[in-house]
């Protein structure tokens, strides 16, 4: 089965506004033209607008529904009067095929990406299919490592530092749970996963993906492979591939524990006054944080001035405040309030084991390995 693929186009700027647009000083700097006081970045940066805004268009690639990035880009959009397309693939293994297919016949259709996890990151790199974003950032109150938790190469997810980043941290909550089924305190740790209670109740998210398979290998990594065994297949939990299906399922209180229930999902249940009664928990005996929504550039991109200029603005305070209220990830920043207190970072706490590192990656892949072999027999 083919990609699914869709496009969403956003109306351009009136030429009458560009024109505006390109004579007015920005109100801030994360705006568009920045007042001149000397400094290099500065005429780089107008400079860049310019050119940027004379490509006409940036072309966006995201793993996500489509529409859910839409105030990243009209916030870009108003700020600059470069129009932005997009197209969405639900997911990675869809979207990466499509991407070698394309540069492999010489046709290069993206400029920017954003992924859903940084995985996408090494992927890209591997198969030649990415431009180093490193290089391309160039803005000091985007870079500075003053303004960064943990500073700012933290943020980048391969070894090299190089080839995509990671604005967004959260400290997981690993599992919801209907609080009408489960009672406080009910869930403390992953152990308590494993009662008999709640044998053949649980639906989780597919072993493959991240809802499942990053908390499962900061179990592995803390108990062992026997501890999958025992959860993942002698407990008996239904699998599905369909988050709105599983948030669905705990709403209606079929099920009294998941993993795979996106905020923006539920955010629509309750929107509704539905499914107040779910909530995370989070698992002290394997408390991890996790890098998301990473920022990548294509390889030869079609408008890399409109592309660098984006990736530029995203890390700035007023980027990453858009970015993160739509990605509903806390940023790195910290001087950006978090868009989703529940995960986000205690002041002072030493989070050891982060997810997203090509390092984690890796490990990640050798739990995927092993559940789906577990659940396959």
């Amino acid at each position: 089965m083919g990609p699914r693929l869709t496009r969403r186009h956003f109306i351009a700027a009136t030429a009458s506004g560009a024109a505006l647009s390109a004579c007015a000083p920005a109100a801030s700097p994360g705006g568009a033209d920045v007042p001149q006081t000397g400094a290099q970045w500065e005429r780089e940066w107008n400079e860049l607008l310019a050119a940027a805004r004379k490509e006409g268009k940036l072309a966006v690639i995201s793993i996500f529904s489509q529409g859910s990035r839409r105030r990243i880009y009209e916030t870009y959009e108003d700020a600059f009067g470069i129009p932005v397309e997009e197209s969405s693939f639900t997911s990675l293994s869809a979207f990466t095929p499509r991407v070698a297919e394309e540069q492999k016949a010489g046709i290069f259709t993206w400029d920017v990406g954003l992924l859903s996890g940084s995985r996408g990151i090494t992927l890209l790199r591997d198969a030649g299919n990415a431009d180093p974003i490193r290089p391309l950032l160039f803005r000091p109150d985007a870079t500075d490592d003053a303004a960064w938790r943990d500073g700012f190469d933290a943020g980048f997810p391969d070894k090299e530092k190089q080839w995509g980043y990671c604005p967004g941290f959260d400290v997981s909550a690993h599992v919801w749970v209907n609080t009408d089924l489960v009672r406080e305190g009910e869930l403390r740790t992953a152990r308590d996963l494993l009662d008999p209670k709640w044998k053949g109740k649980m639906v989780l998210a597919d072993v493959r993906s991240g809802y499942t398979s990053l908390p499962a290998t900061a179990m592995r990594l803390t108990y062992g492979e026997d501890f999958l065994k025992q959860l993942f297949v002698d407990q008996q939990p239904t699998y599905s591939r369909d988050d709105r299906l599983i948030t669905e399922s705990m709403v209606r209180g079929r099920n009294p524990i998941a993993t795979g229930i996106p905020q923006s999902i539920l955010d629509e249940f309750q929107a509704q006054g539905l499914g107040k009664n779910i909530k995370q928990v989070r698992l002290s005996d394997i408390v991890y944080g996790q890098l998301g929504a990473p920022v990548s550039v294509l390889r030869n991109p079609p408008h890399p001035n409109a592309a660098k200029l984006f990736v530029n603005w995203v890390l700035t305070k007023e980027g990453q405040t858009v970015f993160s209220q739509s990605t509903l990830q806390n940023s790195r920043r910290l001087d950006v309030p978090p868009s989703n207190p529940a995960n986000y970072p205690e002041p002072g706490v030493k989070v050891e084991r982060i997810f997203g590192t090509e390092a984690l990656i890796e490990e990640q892949f050798k739990t995927e390995k092993i559940l789906v072999d577990l659940v396959q027999k």
